[in-house]
């Protein structure tokens, strides 16, 4: 007589991927490919609670996980020229961006620009407002001015002082076909 054990009982689905049960579920395939690329994996935390993969790529680009596996990501900065905040500067608030973008990234005369840490989470947003006709698919120039706490860093480490400023297309529509990032390294 054999006792069977809970650690016996496997599912497998079609493929032959298997789970135990104590195991929740199976690795994210998104998540995977940033890894089998060389990347480093960020799950960032949003304001709703929502969590959302970002890889770092071996040349210091970063993308949404999802859409590095469906070889979306293109690297946005060429759309940017004039930004008074350049990459790896130190910030304080208020922050004042200016700059031009393309046209494109506006809806009604506006896009939103987020401020993360260096764990992803989001400590402030704001919207960048044309300065001029936004209806074109020439540079348009913009501003913004975002007010933030400096995220508390008690030990003083330096990955800590890392965050970004993501600049947003604004996308009506929903479709993620629409939507376009670019992310700017900064220091606290």
């Amino acid at each position: 007589m054999r006792l069977i054990l809970p650690e016996d009982n496997w599912l497998c689905n079609k493929i032959g991927n298997c789970l135990k049960p104590n195991q929740s579920q199976l690795p994210n395939p998104a998540s995977v490919h940033c890894e089998e690329v060389g990347g480093t994996l960020e799950i960032r935390i949003g304001v709703d609670g929502g969590q959302t993969g970002y890889c770092t790529l071996p040349d210091g680009s970063v993308c949404e996980e999802w859409a590095l596996l469906r070889n979306e990501c293109i690297d946005n900065s060429g759309d940017f020229r004039y930004l008074n905040v350049k990459e790896g500067e130190q910030i304080t608030s208020p922050l004042k961006i200016t700059g031009e973008v393309k046209g494109a990234w506006f809806f009604e005369g506006s896009f939103p620009i987020s401020l993360v840490d260096w764990d992803g989470r989001i400590i402030a947003t704001g919207l960048a407002q044309a300065s001029g006709e936004w209806m074109t698919s020439d540079y348009v120039a913009f501003s913004t001015e975002i007010k933030f706490i400096k995220p508390s860093n008690p030990t003083n480490q330096a990955y800590a002082q890392r965050g970004a400023i993501i600049f947003q297309k604004d996308n009506p529509s929903g479709l993620s076909a629409n939507d376009k990032a670019y992310e700017l390294p900064i220091i606290f």
